[in-house]
């Protein structure tokens, strides 16, 4: 099994009754979260005990993609549960510190140069243009491929990594309407772009403003994009 789970869409900050960036990867029987943001562990623990959580990727250490690392720290720590293996940026040195720290966790940083071998799934790193140091990931299992953009300005060179994805979740805060040209965030319109570019199979939408009209962006992405929608927090994706 090659899944996608969407635990929370939202960034920087969660809708009313959401949550921020945060998705799990079930790769055959394991369990990988990608980014850990606000709100996001009282979701999972309404799919999985945390004991079942077998890895963390941080994209970046941004607070609304590492919000509840420190709370699931303690909750590892209480219930007396083996390290749990984190992948992370090493920057900004802060965050990376307060992490890299915690006695439950058994950190590892990770670069462009970096590949990981996790549960018989290939995982790889691509920079991105953000205000703090952050990759995309690409995690290729059983012939099939999935990239997360991570947070992300429209880049070609994104569109080169993540080369006939079957699934390829995007960052696309607004629409291009609503997308100022300071704004470290890709619109809908320049999502669907790199996923079309990409020659991807499907478009999954995220990382989506709370203010945003999600119809509208759904709607613009299309235009470029037929096969897209905007995830739903809770929701499976098969890849």
């Amino acid at each position: 099994m090659f899944k996608l789970t969407i635990i929370g869409k939202y960034g920087p900050y969660p809708k009313a009754g959401g949550a921020t960036s945060s998705y799990l990867l079930t790769i055959g029987d394991k369990h990988v979260l990608i980014d850990l943001g606000s709100g996001s562990l009282t979701r999972i623990q309404q799919i999985m005990d945390i004991s079942d959580i077998d890895a963390i990727i941080f994209s970046h250490l941004h607070g609304d993609h590492t919000a509840d690392a420190a709370v699931l720290g303690y909750a590892v720590m209480l219930k007396k549960l083996p390290r749990i293996s984190v992948y992370l940026p090493d920057a900004p040195q802060p965050q990376y510190d307060a992490i890299r720290k915690m006695e439950q966790f058994e950190t590892e940083t990770i670069s462009e140069a970096t590949t990981i071998d996790l549960f018989g799934a290939n995982v790889t790193f691509k920079q991105t243009q953000h205000p703090v140091l952050c990759y995309a990931i690409k995690v290729a299992y059983e012939n099939k491929a999935f990239v997360f953009s991570a947070d992300t300005v429209y880049d070609t060179s994104l569109s080169t990594f993540a080369k006939d994805c079957d699934v390829f979740l995007c960052d696309s805060a607004v629409t291009h309407a609503n997308h100022p040209d300071a704004m470290p965030h890709p619109s809908a319109k320049q999502a669907a772009l790199m996923a079309k570019e990409a020659g991807a199979k499907r478009l999954l939408l995220t990382h989506i403003s709370p203010e945003a009209d999600e119809d509208q962006i759904f709607i613009e992405a299309k235009k470029e994009f037929d096969l897209c929608v905007v995830v739903e927090e809770g929701k499976d994706y098969y890849i």
